[in-house]
């Protein structure tokens, strides 16, 4: 019998309808607030992911395989936030776009980390970031 992965979950009809339903407030209040919403790819370079984590994060990414040429490999893992990559497409486009800049997104995660109550290896993140605001308000 195949099962689900551990750490992970299911979203048959009615959870999903749920979901979805706190999912749209969550995107309105965003909204509302003048906060736009972006998307970035779910996996990125390790040197990206580890950055500025060290090396406990290391042991929690889930890393992809690469293939080809040892010379040519790249190493790639599942991010497990948004304001990494996020803060990485802000500081691509930060020459030539007004600030601030209020960006949001919900979108999945992964940790590899053992599943426990309230931490599951596979999870949903709202990530509601303001870039470019030297406004004490912008932290808050």
């Amino acid at each position: 019998m195949y099962q689900k992965p551990k750490g992970t979950k299911d979203y048959f009809p009615e959870d999903k309808g749920i979901f979805n339903s706190i999912s749209d407030s969550f995107r309105q209040a965003s909204v509302n607030y003048g906060y736009k919403e972006i998307s970035s790819p779910a996996f990125e370079t390790m040197e990206l992911l580890t950055a500025k984590q060290g090396d406990e994060i290391k042991q929690q990414i889930f890393l992809l395989e690469t293939k080809g040429e040892s010379k040519d490999k790249e190493e790639f893992g599942l991010r497990f936030d948004l304001t990494v990559p996020f803060t990485r497409m802000f500081i691509e486009k930060q020459k030539e776009i007004p600030k601030p800049v209020k960006w949001f997104g919900i979108s999945r995660m992964w940790r590899y980390e053992r599943p426990q109550s309230g931490r599951q290896r596979e999870f949903y993140q709202l990530s509601v970031e303001l870039f470019g605001s030297d406004r004490p308000e912008a932290d808050a």
